[in-house]
């Protein structure tokens, strides 16, 4: 018998002193590939009351004892406690801490007489539109050697059911109506502008005058340039401060320039400055732009952006070397913000 207690005090001693070799840190972590945009599955993940449709826990308790929603509906703060008498689901709380769009989602979790563990999706959505989700939780099991070995098992506890959540949340996400996206008229998009070098003249015409007038500005900036031996860092535009079809009309005309020096006359020089815009290309005659305009503000109110300063033209083609108007490129723009 002493031998025996001699025995198992040495097991015992080496048992605990593993332990102690044993990472505290525990980290559980799952992949799964979902047919869909990164938008929806964050969308499901980010709001608690969704959890309801695919989680492992309201699987094994659809009405989940003493279940409570607080805080915000979904992002961080948003909150779900529990107190249920299934011996796998237990007492907890569980609290969206972080999160960015289409991004990440990070939890806190915390169970009764338990420390709290941290959990997090990440979202990775492909060209193809599949988009790759890794779930993973983290526990810190603290200095006592007996939690550090349980923690060799948390792995094999656990991943069954981040493997069954994964699956489910890729069920529930297929299954979403995708939207087609709309169809407009012309090539639109959300550009970012960089700063440039411009040297402009600003002047007033009747719609009749537009065409007169900006040639007579543009040949007054290139006699300009070639005074001074600048380059032009583009094609012509005009900035559109004011568009009266039976006024008059308050134009600038530019050229972007490599560098400038100081104006003279009429020529301003001046800066574009950086920043994000709408961009529609309307292809054809300059007397054919209203419809394009038209589209360019129905994509700007329909995603939400708000305009914040006059629209500019670049005036891509040059109607002397390609005659047919058809042919004509023109990039609209319009600076905005979101609203």
């Amino acid at each position: 018998m002493k031998k025996f207690l001699i025995a198992l005090g040495v097991l015992t001693v080496v048992v605990l002193g593993g332990g102690m070799l044993l990472p505290a840190e525990v980290v559980i972590e799952r992949t799964g590939q979902i047919n869909a945009s990164a938008d929806i599955v964050f969308s499901q993940v980010n709001n608690l009351k969704a959890w309801e449709a695919w989680d492992p826990w309201h699987a094994r308790e659809p009405e989940m004892g003493g279940s409570v929603y607080t805080g915000p509906e979904e992002g961080p703060g948003a909150t779900h406690c529990w107190d249920s008498e299934h011996p796998e689901i237990g007492k907890g709380c569980m609290a969206i801490s972080e999160s960015e769009a289409s991004s990440y989602v990070k939890t806190d979790l915390v169970f009764d007489g338990r420390d709290s563990a941290h959990g997090g999706f990440n979202f990775n959505e492909s060209e193809e539109g599949v988009t790759t989700v890794v779930w993973s939780m983290e526990m810190n099991m603290g200095m006592a050697p007996w939690n550090r070995i349980f923690g060799l098992f948390f792995d094999g506890m656990l991943g069954p059911d981040f493997e069954y959540g994964l699956a489910h949340l890729k069920e529930v996400c297929e299954a979403v109506p995708v939207e087609e996206p709309k169809e407009y008229p012309i090539a639109i998009s959300y550009v970012t502008v960089g700063e440039q070098l411009i040297y402009s003249i600003r002047d007033s015409a009747t719609t009749f005058e537009i065409g007169e007038k900006l040639g007579q500005m543009y040949g007054e900036i290139m006699a300009h340039m070639a005074a001074t031996g600048g380059e032009a860092a583009g094609q012509p535009f005009a900035i559109w401060h004011n568009y009266d079809p039976g006024g008059y009309n308050h134009i600038e005309a530019g050229i972007p320039a490599n560098e400038t020096v100081e104006g003279t006359g009429r020529v301003k020089e001046g800066l574009i400055e950086a920043g994000n815009a709408v961009m529609g290309i309307h292809k054809g005659s300059y007397h054919e732009e209203a419809a394009s305009y038209d589209a360019i503000e129905e994509y700007m109110s329909d995603n939400g952006y708000q305009q914040v300063g006059p629209p500019w033209e670049i005036y891509v083609t040059d109607p002397i070397a390609v005659p047919d108007t058809a042919e004509w490129i023109t990039h609209i723009f319009f600076r905005v913000e979101p609203q």
